[in-house]
């Protein structure tokens, strides 16, 4: 039941202050920060309250390859940034997405935006290392 008052919260406020683009784009990225989300967080089912919110991300996939090559200049240019999951940590949705790198060293950039609320209140990026057994 939490969890669907959380959501229903998400899609009433409906994520509508996602004037984090102009934001991130002025402030210059001062809401990215390098590292991944630092609490533990519990995978959610998706749900189409979920995929609206998803879908308003989905829509600057492009200013995230930005935001990468501003923190990581070596990465190419335009990274195909896919959705992997959302999770709950408290009141806030975290909404994961993955690039592949043309890389020897990393497989690739993982970006978490934290929405708390209505607006997305930070944002996660590192990198992800191969898997070399």
């Amino acid at each position: 039941m939490k969890k669907f008052v959380l959501i229903l919260g998400f899609i009433i406020l409906g994520c509508g202050g996602i004037n984090w683009v102009e934001k991130l784009e002025k402030d210059n990225y001062s809401m990215v920060e390098l590292g991944k989300y630092p609490y533990t967080t519990r995978q959610i089912k998706e749900d189409k309250k979920i995929d609206k919110i998803k879908d308003k991300i989905d829509k600057q996939r492009e200013l995230m390859s930005k935001f990468v090559c501003h923190f990581y200049p070596e990465s190419y240019k335009t990274l195909n940034f896919k959705y992997r999951f959302a999770s709950l940590h408290q009141d806030k949705l975290i909404l994961r997405y993955f690039a592949i790198a043309q890389d020897e060293v990393f497989a690739g950039y993982s970006v978490q935006f934290v929405i708390q609320g209505e607006t997305v209140k930070k944002i996660y990026l590192s990198k992800v290392p191969l898997d070399r057994k």
